[in-house]
């Protein structure tokens, strides 16, 4: 009997065993089936998040307004740089910007272009880096051009003379020299043969002239040349006695061509860019080059800027302003955009320092002085 009960007590426990042992698999099992289907359901839901997310679209700009200084011809200027229009348009859209129409004008001053970027009514200025400088409280600095430097080089004005100046490939600069030129008149000649036997010009000589000056804001039609006058005679255009002042280069030429006017001011290559109209518009019968000579080189000035407004709605959209200038200088960096930008002697842009302009800030310092 004792035997009976000890089988019996045995066969009871590993029935307890079995039992408990079935029990604790089954909950053990549940757990790691309903994080199976947790894991699957968090991975459904990220995928529809993921599909449900929104592409970002291009900021839309309705106008982009863009005003050139009138440097050279605006017809000639405005044909030019037509093309831009449509290339800017093209990289912006890939810098997030959607543009739907440009406009490109030519203002009527150098100021005119200051003017309209410190109000607003322009968006982006291209031109003379005083322009940036009178304004740099209202405009920002976004870009500086680059240019071909020079055949020649230094201030003596026989060296400008000897032969044709030009500029020369894969030679860049980020300044330019502003040349001061005596025209065909009768007088003008007279200077220029002066010059030409190595003779210095006395400020008598200077003072019987008449003279052309470009406005108050133009490196190489005013600023420069007045620094040249301070530098070389202790004078200033106002000590002159025969001056035609706040005139454009156009104007400068057409006026010289005609013999109105003994000495004016333009950049350094304004003779390969007139040289054409010389001889055909302006009806002259003798080359430029023989006809206008340099009696006069200025100092170095900075070359041109792209400048944008502060205030304008375009310029003040998040990042609009660096997406323009990476856009200018991708442009700049095929044969289509170097021949558009050709027209004012650009050759590409880097991105603009404020401080290399603290030259142009003292050449405008000691003009207001002077005056």
């Amino acid at each position: 009997m004792k035997k009976a009960n000890t089988v019996l007590f045995t066969l009871l426990a590993i029935v307890i065993m079995l039992s408990t042992a079935c029990s604790n698999s089954s909950k053990s099992a549940a757990p790691a089936s309903a994080q199976a289907t947790e894991q699957s359901g968090s991975a459904g839901e990220a995928s529809a998040e993921e599909q449900s997310a929104p592409i970002q679209e291009n900021v839309k700009i309705d106008k982009l307004r863009i005003a050139y200084v009138p440097s050279t011809d605006a017809q000639v200027l405005l044909a030019a740089v037509e093309p831009l229009k449509e290339m800017l348009t093209d990289e912006l859209a890939t810098h997030g910007f959607d543009v739907k129409e440009i406009e490109i004008t030519v203002g009527t001053s150098f100021e005119a272009v200051g003017e309209s970027l410190a109000s607003g009514s322009v968006d982006i200025g291209i031109g003379g880096a005083s322009v940036y400088v009178t304004y740099d409280d209202e405009v920002d600095l976004i870009l500086t051009a680059t240019r071909n430097d020079f055949n020649k080089e230094g201030n003596d004005p026989k060296v400008w003379n000897d032969g044709i100046s030009e500029r020369v490939d894969g030679k860049l600069t980020t300044g330019y020299r502003g040349l001061i030129y005596a025209g065909p008149s009768a007088y003008g000649r007279q200077l220029a043969a002066k010059v030409e036997n190595g003779e210095e010009l006395s400020w008598e000589d200077l003072d019987q002239a008449t003279w052309a000056v470009g406005n108050t804001t133009s490196n190489a039609g005013y600023l420069y040349p007045c620094l040249w006058l301070k530098n070389n005679y202790g004078k200033m255009f106002s000590d002159l006695s025969n001056v035609i002042p706040g005139t454009n280069y156009p104007t400068m030429v057409t006026q010289a061509a005609s013999e109105q006017i003994d000495i004016f001011m333009v950049f350094a290559d304004g003779r390969i860019d007139y040289e054409e109209a010389w001889t055909t518009e302006l009806g002259r019968s003798e080359s430029m080059w023989d006809e206008v000579k340099v009696i006069g080189v200025t100092d170095m000035i900075m070359n041109d800027v792209v400048m944008g407004s502060q205030i304008s709605d375009a310029m003040t959209l998040p990042g609009f302003k660096d997406a323009f200038g990476q856009s200018m200088i991708d442009i700049a960096a095929t044969d289509a955009g170097r021949e558009a930008i050709s027209i004012l002697s650009h050759n590409g842009y880097v991105i603009g320092n404020d401080s290399n302009y603290d030259s142009v800030r003292k050449v405008q310092e000691i003009i207001k002085t002077l005056d």
